[in-house]
């Protein structure tokens, strides 16, 4: 698919994102989405670094970092809500004034209409980089399928998700 030229602000990238975004192999879509390079809490990566055993997300993130795709920072607050990482994301996007890059719905619900922040799940990603001309309806169907099976993305985000594409006239 023809990439579009449009590229957002800054974005700091939360461990559940990552994941969903290694599981999917969407990280093309997503380099080519966000003003380079995308922040990495240092608690982030030490989330995706201490799991037990090879994990995908860790090679993905340690070839990101030495790209220069990826650049671990610190915040200097600390959020008071939520898990680690997302307290360091929602710190950092703050202090950098970034997007934050959340697949965790209280927090990007927090976000969205308590902080009126931006934040964008991976479903949304998905809708973006279609309507961006980044990936196809065959693509866009295909990540969204996958999504469901694997368990991992909130029922409301597959919801959302569903009736952005109806919305657009795509496959149910």
């Amino acid at each position: 698919m023809e990439e579009s030229g449009i590229r957002l602000p800054i974005a700091v990238i939360d461990t559940s994102f990552w994941s969903q975004c290694c599981h999917l192999d969407v990280l093309q879509p997503l380099w080519s989405t966000f003003v380079r390079p995308i922040l990495v809490p240092s608690m982030v990566f030490q989330e995706i670094f201490h799991r037990p055993g090879a994990h995908p997300a860790q090679a993905a993130m340690a070839t990101a970092r030495q790209s220069g795709e990826l650049s671990l920072e610190c915040p200097i607050q600390d959020f008071a809500l939520f898990g680690a990482g997302e307290r360091t994301v929602i710190s950092l996007a703050q202090e950098r004034h970034a997007t934050a890059l959340i697949d965790d719905y209280r927090p990007h619900q927090y976000l969205r209409h308590t902080l009126q922040w931006p934040v964008l799940s991976v479903s949304e990603c998905i809708v973006l980089w279609l309507d961006t001309q980044r990936i196809s309806w065959q693509e866009a169907r295909a990540l969204a399928n996958t999504l469901a099976a694997h368990g991992a993305t909130s029922p409301h985000f597959l919801a959302w998700l569903d009736a952005a594409f109806r919305t657009r006239g795509g496959i149910p």
